[in-house]
């Protein structure tokens, strides 16, 4: 979990994070690969979750099964999980659910950080020169497949 308050963008017309090494300093991290770094943008319980927490998750730097363990068991307590699904399931399950809500294929690689597929970058967003579109349409395709939540659990 490497998730500080350098990589939350919270004051953009579009609230994101940044999943991009850390190159200097005492916190420094990696990422297993180009495809991995990326701005994603933050909707619903995520969105809540980091505004309550615009520093980060310090606690969790670098332990990450730690926060494995302790989102596992505030999921399950706040029924937002079964006994089968997993903190690291719930990656599975939100591109499944992207691609039951026909969120493009371009746009579901990007947020779960997966490279291009076979025919290459056909679709994928070419450069950089319209961050805050591409950031507002991938914010509109996760808002449609967000689920509802109550305030209360954050």
């Amino acid at each position: 979990m490497h998730l500080t308050v350098e990589k939350i963008c919270l004051g953009y017309p579009i609230p994101h994070i940044l999943i991009q090494p850390t190159l200097t300093g005492e916190r420094k991290n990696k990422v297993k690969t180009n495809a991995r770094v990326r701005a994603v943008p933050l909707v619903g319980i995520a969105l809540e979750a980091v505004k309550r927490h615009p520093e980060g998750f310090l606690r969790y730097y670098d332990k990450g099964n730690s926060f494995s363990n302790a989102a596992n068991n505030f999921l399950l307590a706040n029924k937002l999980r079964t006994k089968e699904s997993t903190v690291y399931s719930l990656r599975h399950e939100y591109t499944a659910r992207m691609r039951n809500g026909a969120v493009p294929e371009h746009i579901q690689r990007h947020i779960v950080g997966h490279a291009t597929d076979v025919h290459g970058t056909y679709g994928a967003f070419p450069d950089q020169s319209n961050f805050d579109d591409r950031l507002a349409e991938m914010a509109v395709h996760m808002g449609r497949v967000a689920l509802p939540f109550d305030m209360d659990v954050i």
